[in-house]
């Protein structure tokens, strides 16, 4: 996905979170390629079919309360594990991870 197909799927996000909601997403993505050997298409189809995209519109500061890694690892194991992050292998994040903005 491109930033303009982020763009339409994260239409209703108030414009001023829109531009942070892309990266975030877009990060979220990244992750789960680097980090959970997903393939772009799968990360990108992953997280567009998700709740994610919805909290940006109830709440944007809601998701950036936490680094796209910890939603990426919510998308793949907060069904099966909720309290994956309690994980040593899961969590923290890798050393070679960096948090945007951070």
């Amino acid at each position: 996905m491109n930033e303009q197909d982020w763009r339409a799927l994260l239409r209703s996000v108030d414009e001023k979170y829109i531009e942070q909601a892309v990266l975030w997403c877009q990060d979220i993505v990244n992750c789960l390629v680097r980090y959970a050997g997903k393939t772009r298409k799968e990360a990108e189809r992953l997280v567009a079919s998700s709740y994610i995209p919805k909290f940006f519109n109830d709440d944007a500061c809601y998701v950036f309360r936490e680094v796209p890694y910890y939603w990426a690892m919510t998308l793949l194991y907060g069904r099966s594990n909720p309290q994956w992050y309690k994980d040593e292998k899961l969590w923290p994040p890798p050393s070679d991870y960096r948090a945007p903005y951070s």
